[in-house]
């Protein structure tokens, strides 16, 4: 079901069961079935990519999406917005031991989020993480999030890039997130 339009009332206007409906199943969509989603990369441990490029990260599976934003099968990189409105969408990555004897060297981790796979809305950049005990490396992970104005059919898409020289990125982390690769959208206004 999708938000109904709202009604302009009319002075002296008796409202029939029909429009007590509308108001009813608009209330139920806007706490219970407005579109959201939240993706996660499936693929094993490691995600393969190209150093010094940006790369698509495709979702290959779901924690949860009510309205067919996302697809397991094809497009697999896209979040679609299936209405038109305002949309919270993010994205994080994570990887382990960011040091030369993890094979992850390198001095930075990028990610961003496109709009129809062209414009770019939102970034964010990491670099080396090590503790404040003995400058030994760490977990780590990139976040982006940004709120959007989607019309139905846009879709978000996320790009990596890494200036590292290992083949592939571990996403055994310990981290927060469960050494996941995931992203998650939610409709939150006209």
């Amino acid at each position: 079901m999708a938000y109904q339009t709202d009604r302009t009332w009319v002075s002296g206007e008796h409202p029939t069961n029909a429009m007590f409906n509308v108001i009813r199943d608009n209330l139920k969509w806007l706490s219970t079935d407005k579109p959201m989603c939240r993706v996660t990369f499936a693929g094993g441990d490691n995600l393969n990519f190209t150093h010094s490029a940006w790369n698509d990260i495709v979702f290959g599976a779901e924690s949860f999406d009510n309205a067919a934003m996302h697809s397991i099968a094809s497009a697999t990189e896209r979040v679609i917005a299936q209405a038109a409105g305002k949309f919270l969408y993010g994205c994080t990555i994570s990887w382990s031991r960011w040091d030369s004897g993890s094979g992850t060297a390198g001095t930075r981790r990028s990610l961003q989020t496109l709009l129809n796979g062209a414009t770019v809305i939102a970034a964010n950049e990491g670099g080396p993480i090590t503790d404040d005990s003995g400058g030994a490396a760490l977990d780590g992970h990139v976040s982006v999030l940004t709120c959007y104005s989607m019309a139905a059919a846009d879709y978000f898409g996320s790009q990596f890039q890494d200036n590292a020289t290992a083949s592939n990125l571990n996403s055994g982390a310990t981290s927060p997130f469960g050494g996941q690769h995931y992203s998650w959208a939610m409709w939150v206004g006209i």
